[in-house]
């Protein structure tokens, strides 16, 4: 016959002993043998799930002080501690099974008396590890464990296994600083899509703020390298349409969502010649006499639509090209200055005298403030307008690109113009019996 104990309350982490005897049927019982066991900690290492503004500050910060660490290793053995920063604790999702508890960072003190085989054993667990942080994009302390990495190949007397770790180190501050760049463009274009467009341009204005904290970085790390370190460099902005046209799209999705709320409909970019390469941004047909008001009255009545064109050159030049093209009798041209001349202080810009203007009275040259001011932007459009601009003034061409390509406007089309005037019964077939008669 036999006996047993059964505990049933809750253990704590620690070692644990415990006895076994044997008893026989004359109740005699033999000598116990002995045996222990341990309980250790399942707390797993908790990547933190988002990337808030500070943490640009301490991922430079874990890069950089990994560089100092190798430094100050090379100088002397004798110096104390690692300066790098991580957080704590974080929540995030449960650790792979090879890695059974939370490692802490060890710094110089605690690894110099450290066997060889202890360092060896040490780095293995982790390469591990930090291959898991860097997988689940936790940059910070990835870097972080890669600066214990250099300190142990420095104590190894590897100095090229250490550059390769620090130069590692490196590479993931950047990837810390592209994944958080991520998150703001993804939270922007989802902003974008819901029609907060001041919001989704502030985002995207923080991103780029990323992007050039990034290049400072990498210029500092070149600074503070030897030159034979191969330093990766910062992305350039693909600009995947021509300069200007991205601020004239981004401008015509934002007043198309304007005038569609006060029931205007603007049509974008319409083809309506084919005799010249110069594009129309914009066109309103005039049936509520939109922007009129200020025109002579003999001709206000008479006008069949008003034309917007945005323009980075102003110049008596560019004007006279622009009205030999475009101008019409009975059309209104709005030139709009995204960029204004230097020397000109009015927001209007002044006629030119010249012959080949053939309808002065139909002609605009407006500053863009006067524009949008002059068709009622206000508020939140108003704020998103002057984003685009001074993105455009910093050449952040990219993310006005991402936010041209993220919206989710209807846009007004040369299609949906002919169209509109063939059931307002005012053309039969195409689009030059209205406009070219």
């Amino acid at each position: 016959t036999g006996s047993y104990y059964e505990y049933t309350g809750s253990l704590q982490p620690g070692t644990y002993y415990f006895s076994l005897y044997q008893i026989d049927g004359a109740d005699l019982q033999s000598p116990a043998s002995t045996g222990s066991f341990s309980i250790r900690s399942s707390s797993p290492p908790s990547p933190p799930s988002e990337f808030p503004l500070w943490i640009i500050i301490v991922i430079i910060g874990v890069a950089i002080g990994g560089v100092v660490g190798f430094v100050f290793l090379k100088k002397s053995k004798s110096k104390k501690g690692i300066p790098i920063d991580i957080p704590k604790k974080a929540i995030g999702p449960k650790i792979k099974p090879e890695i059974r508890e939370e490692l802490k960072l060890l710094d110089y003190e605690a690894l110099k008396d450290k066997s060889r085989g202890e360092l060896n054993a040490r780095e293995k667990t982790l390469l591990v590890y930090v291959k898991y942080l860097e997988e689940n994009k936790d940059y910070i302390k990835a870097a972080g464990f890669l600066g214990e990495m250099i300190v142990i190949e420095e104590i190894l007397g590897n100095s090229e296994e250490a550059r390769s770790y620090r130069q590692q180190q490196i590479d993931l501050a950047v990837n810390g600083l592209d994944y958080l760049k991520d998150q703001y463009e993804i939270e922007s274009k989802e902003a974008a899509l819901s029609g907060d467009y001041s919001k989704a341009l502030e985002l995207y204005k923080e991103s780029q703020i990323i992007s050039e904290n990034l290049k400072i970085y990498l210029k500092n790390q070149e600074s503070s390298t030897p030159e034979e370190d191969i330093i990766p460099k910062a992305k350039e902005p693909s600009v995947l349409m021509e300069e200007a046209e991205i601020v004239y799209s981004c401008i015509n999705d934002l007043i198309t969502k304007y005038f569609d709320e006060i029931g205007i409909k603007f049509y974008s970019t319409p083809v309506i010649y084919t005799d010249t390469q110069d594009k129309i941004h914009g066109l309103i047909l005039n049936d509520d006499k939109y922007l009129v008001e200020d025109l002579d009255p003999s001709i206000r009545e008479k006008i069949k639509a008003i034309q917007i064109v945005f323009s980075e050159e102003i110049t008596n030049e560019n004007v006279l090209r622009l009205c030999k093209n475009l101008q019409r009798e009975y059309m209104i041209l709005i030139i709009i200055g995204i960029k204004w001349p230097i020397d000109v202080e009015s927001l209007t810009f002044k006629i030119p005298s010249e012959k080949k203007i053939k309808y002065p009275k139909n002609l605009k040259i407006y500053h863009y403030e006067l524009f949008y001011k002059s068709i009622g932007l206000k508020g939140a459009y108003e704020v998103a307008f002057k984003e685009i601009i001074d993105l455009y003034d910093k050449t952040e061409l990219e993310t006005l690109r991402i936010y041209h390509e993220s919206s989710n406007i209807k846009i007004h089309d040369t299609q949906e113009l002919l169209n509109d005037l063939r059931e307002k019964g005012l053309i039969k077939k195409k689009l030059s019996e209205y406009f070219h008669s």
